[in-house]
């Protein structure tokens, strides 16, 4: 991007929009649910950093958790406010960004397929921050957002941004937001793109489609498990209480804890020690819902960053083994590190292929886990970009992967012992499709369970599991 391609542009704003100056002044409460103006320790500077992850996630295709904690971990002498702030608004941006870009397109007419990169990212973050932050005054949105244009040496559009802004502060354009459920309705209500609503309406109603949006707005809980080979579920909320962090234990699932008022993990002594990990709640259910016995040999061959390796390491109170790998070394050096914090001694950490078949576990295995790389459906209200990462040509390679690694890991299951297929997405192709396929290509095994879990119809993301139980040679069974 260069000023010259910027400057050559030509951006204007729909003049039966347009408003006066006394209007473009006008404070006070916004209607509708928008948001109220209060006083919030932000400067030019956060919203400078901000637009540069959301130009580095929307231009240069990086993965939005990776960028933002890249940023984070560049600015730890941060205030609180500031980090949430960041994370905060480019998260929203990512997740509002379809309904964002309709109600620019309803003010400006210069569409935002014809505006360069830069400008419609910094219209986005503003327009964000006017609907959606409570705690920022539209002023501040509309001046800070002048001043980093003016920093950028484009000061000829410094002119159109206000005009955007300001026009936007003063209407409420939530009450347009169209209200049925046709795909591009949809879209723009719950920022989707319409060819995921098209593919998720042919399995489940739209009702469903909508509650999945709706949940993907929420703002996403933290989760965390307690490592119960070491503390209790009570010890560990006392500890984190004594830190200031809010807990909840969650009804029915050992170990797990909602916790809310925090700023960075690893600024607590527990998470660094390894006493509770960060994992939803779905995620658990799948190791919650396995028959682990002492002694079991078990396989995790898509591991990191391990959440599931160590659940199922502590379920075996300290006998057999499990051994969890995964492709690369940074992902093999997460579950060592993972581990090491863990104090486990039953689980160890290998680099390995899942693509390659090895002869060593050949019917070794009591669990064979294959948590395999999904395109990630279930878990868009916590990496929204998914969203704009994501198509069905990506779906169906995935869906093709995975079955192919389910032909090979199934061989490492003994005779009576189970295959356990899970993702964290909302993909028929990928989950349903694949067991039935896998099924009809694969003598031998049987489907004892499976489940799909959707986000605002069931507690926590999005997710599938499958439970396929290996059959006993007819000499065994006898």
């Amino acid at each position: 991007m260069t000023q010259r391609n910027l400057n050559d542009r030509k951006y204007t704003v729909n003049k039966k929009d347009t408003i006066n100056k006394k209007d473009a002044h006008k404070k006070g409460d916004f209607v509708g649910g928008k948001r109220t103006n209060v006083n919030i320790r932000t400067n030019v500077n956060i919203r400078a950093e901000a637009l540069k992850v959301l130009l580095t996630i929307t231009q240069e295709n990086a993965l939005s958790h990776m960028a933002i904690k890249e940023t984070l971990d560049a600015h730890r002498d941060w205030k609180k406010a500031d980090r949430a702030f960041l994370s905060r608004a480019v998260l929203g941006v990512l997740e509002r960004q379809i309904t964002i870009d309709w109600m620019i397109n309803k003010i400006s007419d210069t569409k935002t397929s014809d505006m360069d990169s830069w400008i419609l990212n910094l219209l986005r973050l503003g327009i964000y921050q006017l609907y959606y932050m409570e705690k920022v005054p539209d002023s501040a949105i509309c001046n800070e957002a002048v001043k980093l244009v003016k920093a950028s040496k484009l000061e000829r559009l410094s002119g159109f941004v206000n005009a955007i802004l300001r026009n936007a502060a003063r209407q409420n354009l939530l009450d347009e937001l169209p209200k049925s459920n046709t795909v591009k309705d949809v879209s723009i209500r719950y920022s989707l793109p319409e060819w995921l609503i098209n593919y998720w309406d042919e399995e489940v109603p739209i009702e469903t489609v909508c509650a999945m949006g709706e949940a993907f707005l929420n703002e996403a809980p933290i989760t965390i498990r307690a490592n119960l080979s070491r503390i209790t579920t009570d010890e560990l909320i006392k500890s984190l209480s004594e830190d200031g962090i809010k807990c909840t234990p969650v009804a029915g699932v050992p170990g797990a804890i909602l916790i809310s008022q925090i700023d960075r993990l690893d600024s607590l002594k527990s998470f660094r020690e390894g006493l509770f990990y960060v994992q939803d709640v779905s995620a658990m259910s799948v190791i919650d819902n396995l028959d682990i016995r002492n002694g079991m040999q078990i396989l995790d061959v898509c591991a990191a960053p391990g959440g599931k390796a160590l659940h199922m390491a502590e379920k075996l109170n300290g006998s057999g083994l499990v051994e969890a790998r995964d492709l690369t070394n940074k992902k093999v050096d997460l579950l060592k590190n993972a581990i090491a914090k863990s104090k486990l001694t039953n689980i160890r950490a290998v680099k390995g292929d899942a693509l390659c078949y090895d002869s060593k576990w050949e019917k070794k295995a009591d669990i064979v886990l294959a948590d395999l790389p999904c395109s990630g459906l279930g878990v868009i209200g916590r990496k929204p970009d998914i969203k704009n990462r994501v198509n069905i040509k990506s779906v169906m390679e995935l869906a093709k992967m995975q079955q192919e690694i389910l032909q090979i890991v199934c061989n490492y299951v003994k005779p009576g012992g189970i295959l356990v297929y899970s993702t964290c997405t909302v993909s028929f192709d990928e989950n349903e499709s694949n067991v039935n396929k896998f099924l009809h290509n694969t003598h031998g095994f049987v489907l004892e369970s499976e489940r799909m879990r959707f986000p605002g119809i069931n507690e926590g993301d999005g997710s599938y599991c499958a439970i396929l139980r290996r059959k006993l040679a007819q000499n065994q069974e006898n």
